[in-house]
C-alpha cells in the first residue's frame, strides 16, 4: 500500500531521460521525479515518502539576474545502487550515485554522490557515519 503513488516528470525541456526501477525496488507516496537524466533504481532499493529527485543541474551564463533564458541544464544520470535507503522529505539534486547500502538520512539535501554504506545527512548532506558490510 503506498507503493507507486509517485509522480515523474518525464520531460524538462528538449531533455528526456528513462526511470529503470527494479521490481524488487520501492518508491513510496509522494515522491517527485525528474528525469532529465536516466535513473536506475536496483534490487531492494528503498526510496522513502515525499522524497524529490532532480536528475540535471544549472548553469548559468550570466552571473547578473536568474532569467530563465540564459540557463543552460545540464542532464545528469543517477544510479540508486542495491539496498540503497533515501529517507523522507530529502531532495537529492544533481547526484551521479548513491551507493550499495548507502543510508541518505530523513529531510537532508544531498548534492554528492555517496559511496558504499555510508550514511549521510544534513543540509548540505555530508558523511556522519557507516554501515558494516555484510558478511560473504
Amino acid at each position: 500500500m503506498g507503493e507507486d503513488n509517485y509522480f515523474v516528470k518525464r520531460r524538462h525541456g528538449n531533455m528526456e531521460g528513462n526511470l529503470n526501477k527494479s521490481d524488487k525496488a520501492k518508491i513510496h507516496r509522494g515522491c517527485y521525479i525528474d528525469i532529465c537524466g536516466n535513473i536506475t533504481i536496483k534490487d531492494h532499493a528503498e526510496i522513502s515518502n515525499d522524497v524529490y529527485i532532480f536528475t540535471h543541474k544549472h548553469h548559468w551564463k550570466h552571473s547578473i539576474g536568474l532569467r530563465r533564458d540564459t540557463q543552460i541544464l545540464e542532464p545528469i544520470d543517477l544510479v540508486i545502487e542495491e539496498d540503497a535507503f533515501i529517507g523522507v522529505r530529502s531532495i537529492i539534486y544533481g547526484v551521479e550515485r548513491i551507493g550499495k547500502g548507502a543510508i541518505v538520512g530523513a529531510g537532508s539535501v544531498l548534492t554528492k554522490s555517496v559511496p558504499n554504506y555510508e550514511i549521510w545527512a544534513g543540509n548540505p548532506a555530508k558523511k556522519i557515519g557507516e554501515r558494516k558490510k555484510e558478511k560473504k
